[in-house]
């Protein structure tokens, strides 16, 4: 089950906005854009998976947790 439904990241939202206004002459117009087509893809990745991990009929309830960091001793997990 997922509970918080997943949103456009604010890095994409960024990206696709800089992309966007940033003339093709600008210095960092190819770095930009790839960096955009990146996150574009890896959040197509995600909703792939929200839709398939949606599908599953398991047995017993379960929930996707993301974005979520636990500490571990002195350690900082993501």
């Amino acid at each position: 089950m997922i509970v918080k439904p997943r949103g456009i990241p604010r890095k994409l939202a960024a990206l696709a906005s800089l992309v966007s206004r940033l003339p093709d002459s600008a210095a960092s117009i190819q770095k930009v854009k790839s960096d955009y087509k990146m996150s574009r893809a890896g959040f197509a990745g995600e909703l792939k998976v929200d839709k398939f991990l949606e599908e599953l009929e398991l047995q017993r309830p379960h929930y996707i947790i993301h974005d979520l960091d636990i500490k571990i001793g002195t350690k900082k997990s993501k």
